[in-house]
């Protein structure tokens, strides 16, 4: 049986091509950590598993360190205020549906920390969730349906200054509206 007080405040992993990728354990020690290097994919996903798989995976096709946290506001205690070249990959299930949450987190992320992009990855490929997170700040949109390798690409390219919802999303949408 471990204890949370044994878990560390990192659990520092070393993914492949030597990215190194810190998973923010323990809630009680939250602090604001040194200035992250330039280049930091910042995950914030619930799900131990699925975080701790996403980050082994993305940061297997990718160059720079990966930081991992539980929730938003656990991201924001430790790095509101941020600026540089940063994106903040955000992960929504099913489960957290919650419209007004979403539009509350995105924005919070959107605009506490500067301008560092946002990402959403959602198992959620509803239109009113994809124009929500939208139009909270977030700059993409990556339905869990698409693959990993096209995911990756999607986070690249907002992390070069682009957007990204997939056409099929978009088709949907407009489907969707007279």
């Amino acid at each position: 049986k471990v204890s949370s007080a044994a878990i560390p405040l990192h659990r520092t992993f070393v993914a492949p091509h030597g990215a190194n990728v810190k998973h923010r354990a323990n809630q009680a020690a939250l602090k604001p950590v040194d200035k992250p290097l330039p280049g930091t994919l910042f995950l914030i996903d619930a799900k131990t598993l699925a975080r701790d798989c996403l980050v082994n995976a993305i940061g297997a096709m990718r160059n720079g360190n990966i930081s991992a946290f539980d929730n938003a506001t656990d991201f924001l205690a430790c790095h509101e205020g941020l600026a540089g070249p940063y994106v903040i990959v955000y992960c929504l299930r099913a489960a957290q549906a919650d419209t007004k949450r979403l539009q509350h987190e995105i924005f919070g992320l959107a605009n506490s920390v500067c301008g560092i992009p946002v990402v959403v990855v959602s198992d959620i490929d509803n239109t009113a969730v994809i124009d929500c997170a939208l139009r909270s700040g977030a700059k993409g949109f990556i339905p869990s349906t698409l693959s990993l390798q096209v995911a990756a690409q999607a986070i690249k390219i907002v992390e070069a200054g682009g957007s990204y919802v997939p056409a099929e999303s978009l088709l949907a949408s407009h489907r969707a509206t007279p």
